[in-house]
């Protein structure tokens, strides 16, 4: 990376850094208007900062994969639940302008299989919206799933428009945007036990679990997300550091940060995912009688052993024990036995009501709420991502499966924001020639 680049990426991670930092710390003083205004202030310099090194599609996908911290806050400084008018949806809405009006202009429409089939899920997830007995509340759930596979269509659309150190850079900001939120939670700790002010989205669970969620509003959310960051820097940064210290550093303080949440996702996915990866790899150095066998076999046990150990501490003893989710599982298959092909239909509360708590599985989630006739594609798509990355991008396979793999353990991944953007990066990489579906009409003479 050129010297110039690095600064404008650490000015950019920095001025980010600063209002996340401002939202956690003073958000009792710091709310509304004047939030907005330097929510405003700071990222009108990031664009300014970036602009003239790239395209402003270029520049609004870095403010969007740098916004994730604050996805789960307004641009008022409130809940997204009271307001959705964040500067990630923001950011979005920006890209989704863009591409429209540039179908406009071309009258093109660009499309490879990964859209086709984004396309096919958004039309067929209408039938559990509908199905829904609260169609408000199923909207929400729908929304939320029709954007993170729309920006697959934004992402196969624009990509032209970047060149392939900016598409780098798109994955090294979202290692930073992990480090944010990783900084953010070591902030909160500080301010709940050594300061004594509680800050951010905080709960004392049990009378033993500390949860910190920083600014998300969901715990394991947060920890999967700063998790998949450090699994982002093993197999991405560390390509690019001369010195293994720096990257391994980097690694570690996120590991520790998801750790540190007291959600158990995270780590769990990031674990299964690299002892896997790492007994492919062993399997392959042992093969060519390569030393290196040595190095994996030494990560690997720091990483799994040092996990554990700071688990434990954190869990107080109580460490992986179950906590519900095969009960809530089982209760969610037998709601799709009962309705197997339609299911009971979208919406949190919907399920709430008609069923209890949701399950925290994205397989059962999907097939209690839409049957079938939804989880059938959608387990295609999820599927076609896997492939698509193995194929095209393979930095990106491990990070999409450490990801999938939490999704097993927590409810709607599509809910979490951060899926979507490793959506978006995989098709600015996809390199599929596009087909041209809509056609300049042509005179008739």
């Amino acid at each position: 990376m050129h010297i110039n680049d690095f600064i404008q990426e650490k000015k950019s991670y920095y001025l980010t850094l600063l209002l996340t930092i401002i939202l956690l710390i003073f958000s009792n003083v710091v709310q509304g208007v004047i939030y907005l205004g330097i929510g405003i202030v700071i990222f009108g310099l990031i664009y300014v900062i970036n602009i003239s090194k790239g395209s402003k599609e270029f520049v609004i996908s870095r403010m969007l994969v740098l916004s994730i911290p604050l996805s789960f806050t307004s641009v008022f400084g409130q809940s997204s639940g009271e307001s959705n008018i964040t500067w990630f949806n923001i950011f979005f809405f920006l890209l989704l302008v863009i591409y429209l009006f540039q179908i406009l202009l071309t009258r093109k429409l660009s499309m490879n299989i990964l859209s086709v089939v984004s396309i096919f899920l958004i039309i067929i997830s209408l039938i559990p919206l509908l199905v829904s007995l609260n169609l408000i509340d199923g909207l929400k759930q729908y929304i939320n799933l029709s954007m993170a596979l729309l920006i697959i269509l934004i992402g196969t659309s624009i990509k032209y428009r970047f060149n392939q150190n900016q598409k780098e850079q798109l994955m090294l900001d979202y290692i930073s945007s992990a480090k944010i939120a990783a900084v953010g939670v070591i902030v909160q700790i500080a301010y709940i036990n050594i300061i004594g002010n509680e800050v951010g989205y905080y709960s004392f669970m049990g009378g033993y679990r500390h949860a910190y969620g920083f600014l998300f509003s969901d715990f394991s959310f947060l920890s999967l997300f700063i998790a998949s960051g450090a699994m982002m820097v093993y197999f991405v940064k560390s390509k690019y550091a001369k010195l293994n210290i720096f990257w391994i550093f980097e690694m570690s303080f996120l590991l520790l940060a998801s750790l540190a949440t007291s959600a158990r996702t995270g780590i769990t996915a990031f674990s299964i995912i690299f002892v896997v990866y790492s007994l492919f790899k062993f399997i392959h150095l042992l093969s060519k009688g390569s030393i290196k066998v040595l190095y994996i076999m030494l990560l690997n046990l720091i990483i799994l052993v040092g996990s554990y150990l700071v688990f434990i501490r954190v869990r107080q003893g109580v460490g992986f024990s179950g906590s519900g989710r095969e009960n809530l599982n089982d209760i969610a298959f037998s709601v799709f036995l009962e309705n197997p092909l339609l299911g009971i239909g979208f919406g949190r509360e919907n399920y709430n009501i008609l069923v209890g708590m949701m399950p925290h599985n994205i397989l059962f989630q999907s097939l209690a709420q839409g049957g079938l006739i939804y989880t059938i594609p959608l387990l295609i798509f999820l599927l076609l991502t896997l492939l698509l990355c193995y194929k095209y991008d393979r930095k990106l396979l491990p990070v999409f499966a450490c990801v999938l793999v939490g999704s097993l353990f927590i409810p709607n991944i599509f809910n979490s924001r951060f899926f979507p953007v490793l959506l978006f990066l995989l098709s600015i990489k996809i390199q599929i020639k596009p087909l041209n579906i809509i056609k300049k009409h042509r005179m008739i003479s």
